[in-house]
């Protein structure tokens, strides 16, 4: 465990040379099990970036493109982490810089894949500066990536906030456009791409009474399940 590691550095000094010391020792505790996972999991992590860049940089997409290889879920109708535990990610563009409140309304990120935290592992050799890392929580994040073989990015264009007339007794529902990318891992191919719209209908009491905040979240919940249906058998 990291934590038992770090008792070591003992008490005394600044807080900064305590800083340094626990990063040192989680370093030290971690690096053979960096070293272990990095002929799997590292190749997926390196994959992850370049299609992430990709994903970023690369044109919109107005028409669907032929499907080169078809992801396919152990559940009927899987939710995202359901797509994670069968090695299929789903997430904004930009994902492995952590959330941002710059971001679109609809960011997504894994659930089960931390990826800040694996980029400042495969890059630093440490989990974090809290010293609260245990080795157990360490494994099982390289064990996830290591079954990593797809994920997709959905990326927001355009997005139209729900609002609340009360002076017209009028709503006007969430709406959003973009497109949905799908790249294969450890290869980094992109396998498949389409556009998407979704627009949420919700009467005005039902948006009175969960508020504006619910309606976004239950909107992002509904484009989700429209891109998993896409991609997705």
């Amino acid at each position: 465990m990291v934590t038992a590691a770090l008792a070591s550095c003992g008490k005394s000094g600044s807080a900064e040379d305590d800083s340094k010391a626990r990063v040192a020792a989680e370093k030290q505790t971690l690096a053979p099990i960096i070293e272990k996972h990095r002929a799997i999991a590292g190749k997926k992590f390196e994959a992850l970036q370049k299609v992430d860049a990709e994903a970023i940089a690369a044109p919109n997409v107005t028409t669907p493109e032929p499907i080169a290889e078809k992801l396919r879920s152990s559940q009927t109708r899987p939710s995202q982490m359901d797509l994670e535990q069968d090695g299929i990610l789903i997430a904004s563009p930009g994902w492995l810089a952590g959330p941002s409140s710059e971001r679109v309304k609809l960011a997504l990120w894994p659930t089960l894949v931390d990826g800040p935290k694996l980029k400042q592992l495969f890059a630093e050799g440490y989990w974090d500066t809290s010293g609260y890392a245990t080795t157990a929580a360490v494994e099982g994040s390289l064990d996830r990536l290591s079954k990593v073989n797809h994920i997709i990015f959905v990326r927001t264009r355009a997005y139209t906030e729900p609002t609340v007339d009360d002076s017209t007794k009028s709503f006007t529902p969430p709406s959003a456009a973009g497109d949905v990318l799908v790249y294969s891992i450890p290869d980094g191919k992109r396998v498949a791409a389409s556009p998407f719209e979704h627009t949420l209908a919700r009467d005005k009491i039902t948006t009175k009474l969960t508020g504006l905040e619910a309606v976004n979240l239950s909107f992002k919940t509904e484009v989700l399940r429209q891109v998993i249906d896409q991609v997705v058998e």
